[in-house]
């Protein structure tokens, strides 16, 4: 069998088109595995481990990959920044729609620090989710 074609991909916080963000720990970085640059499986303490998982689980397949790529595992990001103050507004703005004038001081009150909460609680609750 002829030695797959080796990508290793690396992405830093900030770059266009990043899909997470990688902590700058080193002790904690992990690598993954891929043969399709879309489902990444593995978390390997080196690239060199991840690579040769990799390669090791390709002489199995009955059609083994020309690529295999290897890529930090980073943190997701739930794309969940201000949607809790999003709500909040929104649904103040409906109750002053449909209830009129006395509705219009509704969630008014609600303090930034709340709408924090309300925040990082909305991210959790996303990231929890197994889609």
């Amino acid at each position: 069998m002829p030695r797959p074609q080796i990508l290793m991909t690396f992405r830093r916080d900030g770059v266009p088109g990043s899909f997470g963000v990688q902590k700058e720990n080193e002790v904690m970085r992990k690598f993954a595995y891929s043969y399709d640059r879309e489902d990444y499986v593995g978390a390997y303490d080196t690239p060199e481990d991840a690579l040769n998982a990799a390669v090791e689980n390709s002489q199995g397949l009955s059609n083994p990959p020309t690529t295999i790529f290897v890529g930090t595992i980073v943190q997701a990001d739930p794309q969940a920044a201000d949607h809790a103050k999003t709500i909040v507004n929104n649904m103040s703005q409906r109750a002053h729609v449909d209830y009129g004038d006395p509705a219009a001081r509704y969630l008014k009150n609600v303090t930034p620090a709340q709408v924090k909460v309300r925040a990082i609680t909305s991210a959790q609750r996303l990231m929890s989710f197994r889609l």
